[in-house]
């Protein structure tokens, strides 16, 4: 009797054994899963986080950088545009209502002096409202160009100018603005700036200067500016009108108007269907708007490197941990043989016991 209840309960041993083991397994094996699984995420969605956070400050102290760059470049050369103002004997030709040989070659020189006194001039020219003169030295040709123009002062670009505080204005070079291509180089282009030169008396206007500058500024400003072929990057003035773009898609990107007081912003936007970063500046001034656009999948794809690593550390680990908890299973298990060997040893000595 004794015998029989002895393998009935190392039977219900090894049968509960059984079950609990497969259910340990299957409880830790689960739990190893989940916990690495949730830790691999939660670290790779902080990375991501904190890639994001750097990149838009750094964007935003490098645009700041970029538009106080970019305003010291525009006040250097609003000042070289009142040099015209500074020389009395030029003046007295500008203000005269005749211009002859000798002052249209003086004048000429003058424009050329002014231009080779730069390295970032594409033409330069004054227009004369007294005489209806222009007088130009460009860098295609090489040598002064005289012409006679009539309603200068019917022009948009000299009412913005002569209605300006400084007397002066800046225009984009052309309507469709920049963007860089494969033939497009430093010495392209980019910006005009009109100065109205008057009376100190009357405050009549007497000409209009008028320098073209090309793209060497703004080649040596961009290149502090990180760039990279997923970055969209655009300048314009407060008003909204491009004069940079590196790329032509960003002629469909809405303006973010920014405050003086709201100098810069960063936000989340989806343009063609793609997610940016939108970092924009706004200048001390006012007049300049700055707006970088950084792919938000390249941030991403930074992090794609970290992410693998951690799944491969993820899968290593679930697969020793289940390697572990199988090998202590099979101690057990081994364990319990010897115990069950050890009762049936102990059983049958029992039963001899009794036949005797």
């Amino acid at each position: 009797m004794k015998l029989f209840h002895a393998k009935k309960l190392r039977s219900g041993l090894k049968t509960l054994f059984s079950h609990i083991s497969v259910q340990i397994i299957m409880i830790v094996g689960t739990t190893v899963v989940l916990v690495l699984l949730c830790t691999v995420m939660f670290f790779y969605h902080s990375t991501v986080k904190i890639i994001r956070t750097n990149a838009v400050r750094s964007n935003e102290i490098i645009l700041e950088q970029f538009n106080n760059g970019f305003e010291t470049y525009i006040a250097e050369l609003k000042n070289f545009t009142l040099n015209v103002r500074m020389d009395s004997g030029i003046l007295s030709i500008i203000e005269s209502p005749d211009i002859g040989y000798i002052e249209q070659e003086t004048l000429g020189n003058y424009m050329k002096a002014m231009f080779y006194s730069r390295h970032d001039l594409y033409d330069i020219s004054v227009h004369m409202l007294r005489n209806d003169t222009m007088i130009r030295f460009s860098r295609d040709t090489k040598k002064v160009s005289v012409s006679h123009e009539t309603n200068i002062e019917q022009e948009d670009w000299f009412l913005a100018a002569a209605s300006s505080p400084d007397y002066s204005c800046i225009a984009p070079y052309r309507p469709d603005v920049c963007y860089p291509k494969e033939s497009f180089a430093s010495s392209a282009p980019f910006l005009r700036i009109y100065r109205v030169i008057i009376n100190a008396y009357t405050k009549k206007p007497l000409a209009v200067v008028e320098a073209t500058c090309d793209m060497s500024i703004m080649n040596s400003i961009i290149k502090d500016l990180g760039q990279d072929k997923s970055s969209l990057f655009r300048l314009s003035d407060q008003d909204g009108t491009p004069y940079f773009l590196n790329s032509p898609q960003l002629t469909d990107l809405p303006v973010f108007p920014l405050s003086t007081e709201d100098t810069a912003k960063q936000e989340s936007v989806m343009f063609r269907n793609d997610e940016y970063l939108c970092v924009t500046h706004l200048s001390r001034d006012g007049h300049w708007l700055l707006t970088k656009l950084i792919s938000v999948d390249t941030l991403t794809a930074q992090n794609i490197s970290s992410r693998n690593i951690s799944l491969l550390v993820l899968i290593t680990a679930t697969v020793i941990s289940i390697t572990a908890i199988a090998f202590l299973v099979h101690l057990l298990t081994r364990s319990l043989k010897r115990l069950s060997s050890q009762m049936d040893q102990a059983g049958k000595g029992d039963l001899k016991t009794t036949l005797r």
